[in-house]
């Protein structure tokens, strides 16, 4: 890569640019009154700090060039490496920088910002932005790099939630130019002919240094293919500024606690906000022409502007929805004679007439509406409708009061309240109530602030005139909905696509080929070693490509290492076929202590479907409960295991090893199962994943690997050991016939880090067992504990660990309002000494938190089914638990009962939308209290949506999807 990138004259020697004369004008309205000592972190040629009066700036970048143009006091260095002291300054301004960063580089960045500022840290990067998409290919090498060198994407969300612990939000906004990304289907299938890159003439190569060239691309063939499928528009990519404070300087700002939900704050006197929905225009309010809303595609709008070229024509817009049928309405005080045409834009047919609109002049209100034909292939902007009128005085005014797809929509009364002081500045505060449906959004003026219950903090209005406060839902979800759905209906009859796919199967199969020759070479060889070699092998041999290598290696610094292993660590292996049961035989090897629902299951239904024999290696703390003529259970000591493994930081003793071909050998897992017959193997979680890739090359069978969660991401674990996990996992996952996850987010992650083809989905769903009753009224805690009939209970099921939340669930008992509510924590751990603890020191706490030991699996659903509500708490310590999808979460769901969860994309997934409870973001015990009492206050009967989310989530339907799966490698 071209590391003088950033040491070019031209690249910082010119003048601001407009987007960067609007941020100086932003970035100065979000500087707090008693900010004085400012740092400006990748300050470039300082086109923010520059142009700041009153403060004592400095400025700091790793570009010796960009610095000579900085007018205020500079430093050479580097984010990551701050060299200044803890508390330094008021604020640190970060704008356009944490995306260029690597991943590593920004984790110590942003340590860094927490131990630098004193009080707030102020972020502007774009927001959530789609990297792939925003690709361009060199003309000159080839090479495919980001258009704007932008190496990581970074969200709004991101920013809040990894500040978290130490920073809070004060208030965010979105500004600036935005720019288009075509979604994924689209770039996707454009790239297999070499288009859908950015053609930008600024974008400069890395590798090379060459600039590109703009240039149109025909991709009418590919916009055909998808545009039906495609919910409107391309996704338009802005960029977001968020102030943060620690919690301690929040706290004197601004009462924050005491501020009601859906609340406004403006300087001057609001007389009336507009709420409608994306499907809806409103022709009185001019914000519904395209100098409004064309870069908020997702809204339906005026096309054109200027009227005077062709006066009897008008063009609007609306976000394409796939449904089974969609009518377009007009709404209209009738008042004129005049027949206007509606037709709508075709990609093949072009304009095509749906209907005509006679007007009579009879001074009636009137609504007609016309059919949406489903076979319509919509332009890239949507749904374009043509009204041609033979009386041009029909569109002076335009006559049209409504025009609407969805006719959710109304005005908004407001209830002023009181004066407030925000920041020195005085405000009037107005409460308002936009929960009618999920695609709403509220029309604002310019500089209002919108309380965000959810993380606490405001919302900032920056638009000259209006800002879109949307509540739909998340646009990265629309889209993987769609994408599945231009999945199952795509016409794979075109010819291009069949010679697409036949292509690639007969590549696959070659490969296949190549492989089974390869690794029967490989078996050939092993055969010429001695028994003392093959013991050895059991704990070396990869994919060597000849005895050679493979005598090398062990004649390397390993000697040392082998000669330990050999005696001391691995018995004899000696397999032995038996003729007694000719039917298939999986061996499962697991690291669980308590053998996971999922994996029994799994075994469960291939024994039903093919037959199928079942072994599961285990490091079982107990005694097993799962043997049966089919599914047998096979105890590994778990102190063996834990003590014999080899992880990359017990090399300390001058071995060194070969990360390419060893991260652990799990000799007793490997052992075990190279001792088993063996026609399949599936490994469950990455610690066990090399041993089973190793017994499934020298067995040459299939194996799953079925990745129960992202085990590198884990918070138990150092940075170190997260770098060296991330590696096995890269190195092993490339090796698996099958790799399934548990829900679509980490499916994504392992994907996008690995760069392999995304995970299968099966989910930890599970079955309500013969002898759970739906349709009957469980109390097994009224009668077994001293709860009155009348008090709620809120359960929280499962193991009793630190980084739950466990304890802020305990406190929140005193902060709870509703007297009436008890909490219930049913489970098992060491950490349920701790909790009682918290209990037992406060009065009022143990009032009203009780504990309840952990019952049988086959009357878990039972208990559930006796309390009010469930509660999933847990905290977002990392990636892993912020994807997070726990078994409680589908027990609860079975037993008909709602839950209320700690806010995140998965567990959003199934809450909001199935609507079976709330999902909030938890910082603290009051948070958990206020979601509580929420809860209660709504009084929702969640019975019916419970009913159909048990029916579709659940074990019958994930069996399907998995025996599907399994049938592929049978």
């Amino acid at each position: 890569m071209n590391n003088n990138y950033y040491e070019q004259e031209e690249l910082w020697n010119r003048d601001l640019t407009s987007q960067e004369t609007e941020r100086i004008d932003i970035v100065k309205k979000f500087i707090p009154n008693d900010v004085k000592t400012v740092l400006d972190a990748g300050c470039g040629n300082g086109a923010i700090s520059n142009y700041l009066d009153g403060f004592d700036i400095t400025a700091i970048d790793r570009s010796h060039e960009a610095l000579k143009y900085v007018k205020n006091k500079s430093v050479e260095g580097s984010l990551d490496s701050l060299p200044f002291e803890d508390d330094s300054f008021d604020l640190i301004i970060c704008s356009d920088v944490l995306e260029h960063l690597t991943d590593e580089i920004y984790k110590k960045t942003i340590k860094e910002f927490k131990r630098v500022s004193k009080k707030y840290i102020l972020i502007i990067s774009p927001n959530d932005e789609d990297l792939e998409a925003n690709q361009s290919k060199c003309s000159k090498c080839g090479t495919v790099f980001h258009m704007n060198w932008h190496i990581s994407s970074i969200s709004l969300n991101k920013i809040m939630n990894d500040f978290r612990d130490d920073y809070t939000p004060v208030y965010y906004s979105f500004f600036g130019n935005k720019w288009v990304s075509e979604p994924e289907i689209k770039y996707t299938l454009a790239r297999t002919t070499n288009r859908g890159y950015k053609k930008w003439e600024n974008a400069v190569c890395p590798m090379c240094n060459t600039k590109q060239r703009n240039s149109q691309e025909n991709t009418k063939d590919i916009d055909i293919e998808c545009n039906r499928f495609l919910n409107g528009f391309y996704n338009y990519s802005t960029e977001f500024i968020v102030l943060l404070s620690t919690m301690e300087n929040k706290k004197e700002i601004f009462d924050f606690d005491n501020i009601e939900e859906n609340t406004l704050l403006s300087q001057k006197e609001i007389c009336q906000l507009h709420f409608v929905n994306r499907q809806s225009i409103l022709s009185k309010y001019d914000i519904f022409t395209k100098k409004h809303t064309e870069f908020y595609p997702q809204y339906a709008y005026i096309l054109d502007e200027n009227f005077t070229n062709e006066p009897n024509r008008r063009l609007i817009c609306f976000p394409y929805l796939i449904k089974d049928s969609q009518k377009i309405y007009f709404a209209f005080q009738d008042n004129l004679n005049a027949k206007i045409s509606v037709n709508i834009y075709d990609l093949e047919k072009y304009f095509i007439n749906i209907g005509t609109i006679e007007l009579s002049n009879d001074h009636n209100k009137k609504i007609q509406f016309f059919e949406i034909s489903n076979d319509l292939i919509p332009a890239n902007e949507g749904l374009i409708f043509e009204l041609i009128t033979d009386n041009i005085h029909a569109f002076e005014n335009f006559v049209f009061d409504k025009i609407y797809i969805d006719e959710n929509f109304g005005d908004l009364v407001l209830s002023k309240e009181k004066n407030t002081e925000f920041f020195t500045s005085q405000y009037l505060t107005y409460t308002y109530d936009y929960r009618k449906k999920d695609s709403s959004f509220l029309v604002l003026d310019k500089d209002v602030l919108v309380y965000d219950g959810k993380n606490r903090c405001f919302f900032m209005n920056l638009s000259d005139s209006f800002e879109f406060f949307c509540v739909s839902k998340n646009t990265r979800e629309e889209l993987e909905t769609i994408k599945e759905e231009l999945v199952k209906q795509r016409n794979t009859s075109r010819e291009e696509l069949e010679t697409i796919k036949e292509e690639l199967v007969k590549q696959r199969n070659t490969l296949k080929q190549d492989l089974n020759h390869e690794i029967e070479a490989l078996h050939e060889q092993l055969k010429k070693i001695n028994q003392e070699m093959y013991q050895l092998k059991v704990g070396v041999y990869t994919i060597s490509n000849s005895h050679e290598s493979f005598v090398k290696r062990v004649k390397s610094p390993l000697r040392y290492l082998f000669g330990r292993l050999k005696n001391k660590f691995l018995p004899t292996t000696n397999i032995k076929k038996s003729n007694k049961d000719k039917s298939k035989h999986l061996v499962v090897i697991t690291p669980d202590v308590k053998i996971d629902r999922r994996t029994v299951q799994m075994c469960q239904s291939l024994i039903k479907t093919y037959g199928i024999r079942c072994t599961i290696i285990a490091a079982l703390e107990g005694k097993d409960d799962f043997v049966t003529d089919k599914l047998k259970v096979k105890r590994i000591d778990p102190y063996k295991t834990e003590k014999y493994i080899l992880k990359p930081d017990d090399w300390t003793d001058g071995t060194t090893l070969n990360l390419k071909d060893f991260y652990w050998l799990h000799l007793h897992y490997l052992n075990m199962a190279l001792n088993e017959e063996a026609d399949y193997i599936m490994c469950c979680d990455l610690p066990v994943l090399p041993a089973a890739v190793y017994a499934s090359k020298i067995k040459n069978v299939p194996l799953i690997y079925d990745a129960h969660e992202l085990y590198p991401e884990q918070a138990i674990f150092s940075e170190k050991k997260r770098e060296s996990y991330t590696q096995v996992e890269s190195h092993f996952i490339k090796y698996p016939h099958l790799v399934i996850t548990v829900n679509e987010s980490i499916a994504i992650e392992m994907r996008k880090r690995y760069g392999i083809n995304k995970p299968e989905v099966i989910l930890n769903a599970l079955d309500a067992s013969s002898t759970f009753d739906k349709n009957k009224k469980y109390d097994y805690f009224r009668e077994k504990l001293p709860i009155r009939k009348e008090q709620k209970i809120v359960l929280f099921q499962g193991g009793y660990s630190p980084n739950r939340n466990l304890e802020l669930f305990v406190k929140s008992a005193k902060y709870i309002k509703d007297n009436s509510i008890v909490l219930v924590l049913m489970g098992f751990g060491n950490f349920e000494q701790v909790l009682e603890n918290i209990a037992k020191e406060d009065k009022t706490i143990n009032e009203k938190v009780f504990f309840f030991p952990a019952v049988d699996q086959s009357v878990l659903l039972e208990y559930s089914a006796s309390a009010d509500v469930g509660i999933i708490p847990y905290p977002h310590i990392d990636l892993n638990s912020f994807y997070c999808t726990p078994n409680k979460l589908f027990e609860f769901i079975q037993a008909g009962l709602p839950i209320i969860a700690n806010d995140s994309p998965e567990l959003n997934k199934f809450v909001q939308t199935y609507n079976i409870g709330h999902s909030y973001k938890i910082n603290d015990e009051k948070d958990i209290a206020r979601m509580i009492d929420s809860y209660f206050e709504e009084n929702k009967d969640y019975k019916q949506n419970l009913l159909t989310a048990r029916n579709e989530i659940c074990w019958t339907t994930e069996e399907k999807k998995f025996i599907a799966l399994f049938k592929e490698i049978l």
